[in-house]
């Protein structure tokens, strides 16, 4: 009777290894294929023309995104363009106006409302332009100053794995 319970203790905890070394090697998998969304501040908007160097952060579907304080109220004078130049040369530029703007939750995590500029007809021009790592200058000009606090960010999303090198880099 002793020789089956310890048989029985033995197979008990072979399954569970067995089953705790298929899972830890499911979940590295799937962990590694969840994208994880970012978002860069790049620049703050206070007189309505600014610039900015940025260099894009290994991931896909680069947007820039307007942010405002949560309890303000997007205006419907938010009008301008945005310009993207590579070694001084234009590689990306687009105009924008508040029919155009879409609005989204990809600034929550940093308290701001969100507004998309460059995803106005369901393409994505940005995402093929951006090459990670490549440093850009950056123009935005609105058509009239904002009244409200505005900022414009980056957003993109990335691998777990480039999400945690880029973490162990700040």
């Amino acid at each position: 009777m002793g020789s089956r319970r310890h048989f029985l203790l033995l197979s008990a905890v072979v399954c569970v290894s067995v089953v705790a070394i298929y899972s830890l090697h499911w979940l590295k998998k799937v962990r590694g294929q969840v994208p994880v969304p970012g978002q860069i501040k790049l620049v703050d908007l206070t007189n309505g023309v600014a610039q900015a160097h940025f260099s894009p952060p290994q991931g896909d579907l680069f947007n820039f995104v307007i942010g405002i304080p949560k309890a303000a109220t997007l205006t419907n004078s938010l009008r301008g363009n945005i310009s993207v130049l590579d070694d001084g040369k234009q590689v990306y530029r687009r105009s924008f106006r508040p029919d155009e703007i879409k609005p989204c939750n990809w600034l929550d995590r940093a308290g701001l409302q969100g507004y998309i500029l460059t995803w106005q007809d369901g393409s994505n021009r940005l995402d093929a332009t951006l090459q990670p790592r490549r440093s850009y200058s950056l123009r935005i000009a609105l058509d009239q100053p904002a009244e409200i606090p505005v900022s414009l960010w980056l957003t993109f999303v990335q691998s777990w794995e480039a999400h945690e090198k880029q973490k162990a880099a700040k």
